[in-house]
């Protein structure tokens, strides 16, 4: 773990990577559906670093980041995640890629539960709810300078995700699918080709 972090921030030095997508958070079965509605608003911002020193047309690739969302009628949630991506780049700036992640979650209910207690009924506490979330990625985006590695990318991404566990002895893993609308780009005035 060690390792990861110092060769994060090691490559950091020069460029900060930073992805920013919106996203609408559906708590369904995995290809079932692209889209759902009602819209559960999402934000997810992360980073990365590249495994090979000099990325060409393809390349492998960790992120680490974070990622709120709000469902009206269930819960708001914050999570911690890394991913494991694979990406092919086309000459024209096309790209396709796949993530493999791990995260952990801790939701908030946005409603108020009660307790039925000695004759009465009480409300109960909100501290959260924590629960590993594993994650796997298809994306397809278009880098804005296909010529340059520098460029901003703006991408589509569509996540299937886990919670686990979710309820025990009742259901161990809650599936959920999010689609993502983004864009990458780099901070940092180092601007290599």
């Amino acid at each position: 773990m060690g390792l990861f972090f110092s060769s994060f921030s090691h490559a950091q030095k020069k460029n900060l990577p930073v992805t920013v997508s919106a996203f609408n958070q559906a708590t369904s079965m995995p290809f079932s559906k692209f889209f759902t509605a009602p819209i559960h608003p999402g934000l997810a911002i992360s980073s990365e670093f590249n495994y090979s020193k000099a990325p060409k047309r393809s390349r492998l690739f960790q992120t680490l980041g974070g990622s709120y969302y709000y469902h009206r009628y269930l819960n708001q949630a914050i999570t911690f995640f890394s991913e494991l991506g694979y990406e092919f780049r086309t000459k024209p700036g096309v790209e396709i890629a796949a993530l493999l992640g791990v995260g952990y979650m801790c939701s908030f209910r946005t409603a108020t539960e009660y307790s039925f207690k000695n004759g009465s009924y009480t409300s109960s506490k909100n501290g959260g709810v924590g629960r590993f979330t594993p994650s796997f990625s298809l994306e397809t985006g278009y880098y804005l300078f296909p010529e340059k590695q520098t460029s901003p990318k703006l991408f589509a991404r569509y996540q299937v995700w886990v919670e686990y566990p979710f309820s025990p002895d009742f259901i161990d893993l809650m599936p959920h699918t999010n689609v993502h609308l983004g864009i990458k780009f780099l901070m940092g005035s180092n601007n290599q080709q």
